[in-house]
């Protein structure tokens, strides 16, 4: 090889290595820009969508351990709020937060099963815990979704499946089956 040849074979792989390394950061741009504007969606509900999860499962806590019907009304409106604000996100956040709208309703009925469960007098620690658990779950998705710009994982959304039958099926050992007809969902 010439000395000619090599300086050619040396430029061509430079200029090889420098579209690829365009390329690279092509995609790298695209990809920082696509989470980017993936955030920028729902950012502007991430205070109040927290806020309300948080409110709705302290509340339907509390709901569950108020032993009079006068504490447990007031404690009931105080709910309403929350609830209220947790049915209009998960319209709000369908699309970006795809799969999650669902678990927003059934966290929006947790005061109502634990009021449901405080008036039958049924035990509530099981259910307060499994509240818990399925609001740090939520609560995790939607963190992570917003740190990775992209929607929630179909894992996650199957751990909050589960944790949803969970719950139901708490509420559905503990309260009378009269109460039964609270799992339909609301139009939405």
């Amino acid at each position: 090889m010439t000395d000619a040849q090599a300086a050619v074979l040396a430029a061509a792989i430079a200029a090889g290595i420098s579209i690829v390394s365009l390329v690279a950061t092509l995609l790298a741009g695209w990809r920082t820009d696509t989470k980017a504007a993936y955030r920028r969606t729902f950012e502007s509900f991430l205070s109040s969508l927290s806020d309300s999860v948080h409110s709705t499962i302290a509340t339907a806590i509390i709901i569950g351990k108020t032993k009079s019907p006068k504490a447990r009304e007031n404690w009931r409106n105080k709910a309403k709020g929350p609830k209220d604000c947790l049915k209009d996100l998960a319209r709000k956040v369908k699309y970006p937060l795809w799969g999650l709208s669902d678990h927003l309703q059934t966290l929006s009925r947790l005061p109502d099963w634990a009021d449901h469960l405080a008036a039958a007098k049924a035990p509530s620690a099981e259910f307060d815990e499994l509240a818990r658990e399925y609001g740090a779950g939520v609560d995790d998705v939607i963190k992570d979704a917003f740190l990775r710009g992209r929607p929630p994982r179909k894992k996650q959304l199957r751990r909050l499946d589960q944790c949803r039958e969970r719950i139901q099926d708490s509420f559905r050992k503990t309260s009378p089956p009269k109460n039964l007809e609270i799992f339909a969902y609301d139009e939405l």
